[in-house]
């Protein structure tokens, strides 16, 4: 049996364990955020008991609206630090699926993924403004299914693709080296086929004076635009309507004076500036809805465009390109949690269905000059074909 233990910065516990029957990962969830947490719900708690001084002895049943969140909030951080301090994950992978138990005190909650529902294991980087959450995602026929192991979480995920695989094949070895789709060239004397443009593709093209020009408007955003324009306007509409009543707009005489006037601003003020966030990535998300991309094609010269509120701008040189490739990016390597599958036609469809393709120009001695990118294979194929027949223009 091979046995891994770490310490990390935070006093997190963490620990591997595989035999030839199962791979168990154990690790706590201790954080020295809980120290800013707890600082939090101090403030907190004593504010609640403020207010609830003030509406059961006070009866100035009014600051109830005040209380009721208020007290949420610190139950809320109360089962976080609780989190932060004791909470703990067991994650066994056998033949038999996976099984993980998170216990805390005396909750316990387990997740169950039968090994035949398990399609492959992914290294998942969620992205935010000024950090990145690694995640364990299990691939399942039917759903997705994140856990979030403190460290390691790489390692752990090719490490648990080669055994899926293995279990699955019946083997031990690690598999075969497979490759990425390869790249499709087209010479420029090679015929047109005249594709269509793909039925679910935002890009239009048209010809003009001195060559074509590409053009998408607006992103697949559509949903999540709706979701957080909603969550903004619902938000910010109770929060102004309590606003107001604050500030005597409506409602004259309830606003509450001395001490509990500035509670009672602070609190709001809390609210409200969670709200502007909301507000602010709900614009954001809206804006891509009319984002306008643009790639100019005209005497040996690309340019490209991107308009949304502010213009982007960059020029290229087409001069001497006498080929096209349909393909992915350089350097592209399969991903580790693609071992799982175990064969070429996963890999094909993996790569198939995703937004990651490229129309490069290059030129006589192999060199890329430019690249068109974040493309739908299809949409790849059918701009090299438009590019393909409209070369006289461009050229």
């Amino acid at each position: 049996m091979t046995d891994y233990l770490w310490y990390n910065a935070s006093m997190q516990t963490y620990t591997f364990e595989q035999t030839n029957s199962q791979c168990v990962v154990t690790w706590g969830h201790f954080s020295l955020n809980a120290i800013i947490v707890f600082f939090f719900f101090v403030v907190l708690m004593g504010t609640a008991g403020f207010l609830f001084y003030l509406t059961f002895f006070e009866q100035k049943y009014v600051v109830l609206i005040l209380l009721i969140p208020n007290t949420v909030l610190c139950l809320g951080l109360s089962v976080l630090i609780a989190h932060m301090l004791f909470g703990k994950t067991r994650f066994v992978f056998n033949k038999n699926g996976i099984e993980s138990v998170y216990t805390c005190f005396r909750f316990k909650r387990e997740k169950c993924i039968p090994i035949a529902e398990i399609c492959r294991f992914e290294h998942y980087l969620r992205l935010s403004t000024r950090s990145s959450t690694e995640y364990l995602r299990v691939i399942c026929r039917h759903k997705k299914v994140d856990f979030r192991p403190p460290r390691e979480v790489g390692w752990l995920c090719s490490r648990f693709n080669i055994v899926l695989w293995s279990l699955k094949a019946g083997e031990t070895e690690v598999p075969a080296k497979l490759e990425v789709p390869a790249p499709i060239v087209i010479e420029i004397d090679s015929p047109p086929q005249y594709l269509e443009p793909p039925l679910k593709t935002r890009w239009r093209y048209q010809t003009e004076y001195k060559g074509i020009s590409l053009q998408k408007r607006g992103e697949d955003r559509i949903g999540s635009a709706i979701g957080t324009l909603f969550t903004a306007i619902f938000w910010n509409g109770i929060v102004s309507f309590f606003a107001l009543r604050f500030f005597g707009v409506i409602e004259a005489g309830w606003q509450p004076e001395g001490e509990e006037w500035w509670i009672a601003f602070a609190l709001l003020s809390v609210f409200a500036l969670f709200g502007l966030l909301i507000a602010g990535f709900a614009i954001n998300v809206l804006l891509d809805l009319f984002r306008i991309t643009t790639w100019q094609l005209a005497s040996g010269e690309a340019e490209f465009r991107t308009v949304r509120l502010f213009t982007r701008t960059a020029r290229h040189s087409l001069t001497g390109w006498n080929s096209l490739a349909v393909c992915l990016p350089k350097d592209t390597e399969v991903k580790p949690e693609l071992v799982a599958e175990g064969n070429h036609d996963a890999i094909r469809k993996f790569y198939d269905a995703c937004d990651s393709w490229q129309v490069a120009f290059i030129n006589a001695t192999g060199e890329r000059l430019m690249a068109i990118e974040n493309l739908s294979k299809p949409e790849a194929l059918w701009m090299a074909d438009v590019i393909l027949r409209e070369q006289k223009a461009i050229r």
